[in-house]
This record gives structure tokens, sequence and C-alpha cells, in this order.
């Protein structure tokens, strides 16, 4: 038997023939207190979140970017669209992204009103 053919009937072995999940690790003893160790998913999930909406995804990261004030509206925007998006895919998720983008961008964008209309009309920068 070849490498390959070992590779795969070991495979075969630890996963079963119907794809099954291999059985749970041993508990490891650490520092006195017994830890029990299991499979991580795939970190795939986390850097592309499958089920995830696009635009929730991107409202959450613009939330993020939204403490810089200037793109707080584009939160707001990306926040707004992302929840009715969510509402006619409800298998998608990334509703707390959506909703996080427009807590943190109402109240900057705000902020950036105020700011340009005090600079428009002469109240701050004198």
């Amino acid at each position: 038997m070849d490498v390959a053919g070992e590779a795969t009937s070991a495979a075969t072995g630890i996963l079963g023939r119907g794809g099954a999940r291999p059985p749970p690790l041993p508990e490891v003893p650490m520092a006195g207190v017994a830890v029990r160790v299991e499979a991580v998913a795939p970190v795939s999930g986390w850097v592309a979140p499958v089920s995830v909406s696009p635009l929730a995804l991107l409202a959450g990261y613009a939330g993020l970017v939204a403490f810089l004030v200037v793109p707080a509206p584009i939160a707001v925007v990306l926040g707004w669209v992302a929840l009715r998006d969510l509402r006619k895919h409800p298998e998608k998720t990334g509703r707390g992204r959506a909703i996080f983008a427009l807590v943190v961008g109402v109240p900057l964008s705000v902020v950036l009103v105020v700011g340009v209309v005090a600079v428009a009309f002469g109240v701050v920068g004198k």
C-alpha cells in the first residue's frame, strides 16, 4: 500500500465510514485539574462566516470604524440595509452586528452633524 492509501485508510479509520465525528479525546490532567479536550470547528468560520449576511458583516465593521466619527453615517446606512436584508432572509445571521452599527453610528452621526453645523456657522474654529 502506498503512502496515499495509508493516509486514506487512516482517515477512514478515524472518521468512520459515514463521516461520523471521531470519538472525544480523553481527559488530560493539567496542574491537578482534569480537562476534557474536544475537537474544535475549523477556523475558517471566523475568517469568512458562512451564514452571516454580508451586509451585516459590513455594517458591524463600519460600526467599529464609526468611532472615528466620519464613517458613522455609512454605519447607519449599512446597519439599516442589513436589518432589512436579514428580515427578507431569516436563514442568515448577523443581526447583532447590524444593530451594533446602528447603536454606534446614530449617536456619532449626530455628533458629526452638530460639528459640521458648528463649523459652518463659525461657532467653533475661530
